[in-house]
């Protein structure tokens, strides 16, 4: 019997294969779920309604690569957010905050540099410099 014939729960969430080798799952809001092998990684997407990548996942031989793309991401932890990686960035197209309750820290073993478009200012009540 084949998937499309089985009527069992487990045969509900798989479908057939298309022509491409991936297998795919419909979603609500018309998303896909789909896993396919490109080149010689696995791969896990999900797809919104227009086709528009939202969320893939490659399974190289190296270890995964996390890519998603989306109108809006939150993390939330009730302890301990850490990230370690060799090169670490972030770019907003108009504003950026950090805020902290507590004691806020930079550190490096290298120069630290400040570029501004405009001007800079620096509160507090001592300023330690050097």
């Amino acid at each position: 019997m084949s998937t499309r014939e089985a009527r069992t729960p487990d045969a509900e969430v798989a479908t057939a294969d298309t022509a491409a080798g991936a297998r795919q799952v419909p979603l609500q809001h018309g998303r896909r779920l789909a896993l396919t092998v490109s080149g010689g990684d696995d791969l896990v997407e999900v797809r919104g309604a227009g086709g528009a990548l939202e969320l893939r996942i490659r399974m190289t031989a190296e270890g995964p690569v996390l890519q998603m793309e989306s109108l809006r991401l939150s993390l939330k932890a009730a302890q301990d957010v850490e990230v370690e990686c060799a090169n670490f960035a972030v770019r907003a197209r108009e504003e950026m905050t950090l805020q902290t309750d507590g004691a806020l820290r930079i550190q490096g073993e290298a120069d630290l540099h400040v570029d501004a478009g405009g001007e800079v200012h620096v509160r507090g009540t001592v300023i330690h410099l050097n």
